[in-house]
């Protein structure tokens, strides 16, 4: 069961970690600018955030958000932390999909603030069910042998959600330029370092070997 979840929770890990867009679906309606807002931020969330059409990952975040949610649920008798993660998800799940609704049913400053704010706290939850994640493995971990790769660990998912926060804003004030695609690959790399030391970091359960411990 363990080795179940936390597999689950690695997958989903990955799918939340890269960024493939591809537009998909019928047009969205024109989009009319106002004078109520800057020209400079209508034009980042119509070309960077919006498009022309719904924008759907190819290693679709709510794909990842399904795993993450079943992950935990396999581990939540080892922390209460898994439990918090799991309550999130439908959260970021319903921001996903009603960002990509939007610019069908509103227009104008209530279309601009609503996607760019949405976006934005869509990225902070993600980032608080990852560090409930983590939290929970370090719970379930928590042992002399595993320090040195708990340590580890926790800087790779650092290096992660650092990046993940910088994607959302180069993604608002740049688009899917260079630099994110820079930031992208070490995030990936970060991720991947990650992924190595959490699994490292299970080799040695303390539960599992006090079990032993006791039937002999």
């Amino acid at each position: 069961m363990k080795k179940t979840g936390i597999w689950l929770i690695i997958i989903g890990v990955f799918f939340l970690s890269i960024d493939i867009a591809i537009p998909l679906g019928k047009n969205y309606p024109a989009m009319l600018e106002t004078d109520q807002l800057g020209k400079v931020f209508q034009t980042n969330v119509i070309e960077h955030l919006i498009g022309t059409k719904p924008l759907i990952d190819i290693f679709n975040d709510l794909v990842g958000l399904v795993f993450i949610f079943f992950g935990s649920a396999f581990l939540i008798k080892r922390s209460n932390s898994f439990i918090t993660a799991m309550l999130l998800v439908p959260f970021a799940t319903i921001l996903y999909v009603r960002i990509l609704q939007m610019p069908y049913q509103f227009q104008a400053e209530d279309l601009y603030l609503q996607v760019a704010g949405y976006s934005f706290v869509v990225v902070f939850i993600e980032i608080m069910i990852e560090f409930f994640l983590m939290q929970g493995i370090v719970a379930m971990t928590n042992c002399i042998q595993n320090k040195w790769h708990s340590n580890e660990m926790q800087i790779g998912w650092i290096i992660v959600m650092l990046n993940k926060g910088l994607l959302i804003v180069i993604k608002f004030f740049f688009g899917h330029n260079f630099l994110y695609i820079a930031y992208s690959i070490i995030m990936l790399v970060a991720t991947v370092f990650f992924v190595n030391r959490l699994l490292k970091t299970i080799e040695f359960d303390p539960e599992e070997s006090k079990i032993q411990a006791q039937t002999k």
